[in-house]
């Protein structure tokens, strides 16, 4: 199936946009995503592709990650817990 057209993508509706990710993605969508952000993401997938994918220097970047290597989240770089107290909540010192 041929990837869609950019301009589809603002008529298409959830079940459409559902079937466009599935095709591009090799999996579903998550449940509750809304379609603006399919139809960005979507969007994104699209041209990338049309014009020869990520760049290899990027990937290999990527691929270095180790949040790509374990299948985890990298870690957030404001690193909350430095925010936070132990009990979770933000000190007021923290936040200076």
């Amino acid at each position: 199936m041929p990837l869609p057209a950019l301009n589809d993508l603002s008529t298409m509706n959830r079940e459409a946009l559902s079937g466009a990710w599935r095709e591009i993605t090799n999996s579903a969508p998550p449940p509750k995503m809304s379609q603006v952000f399919m139809r960005r993401v979507l969007g994104f997938e699209i041209q990338a592709r049309r014009s020869g994918g990520l760049p290899k220097a990027l990937l290999k970047e990527l691929g270095k990650s180790p949040a790509i290597k374990n299948g985890t989240s990298p870690p957030h770089p404001l690193n909350p817990e430095a925010a936070c107290s132990e009990n979770g909540t933000a000190s007021p010192t923290s936040l200076k």
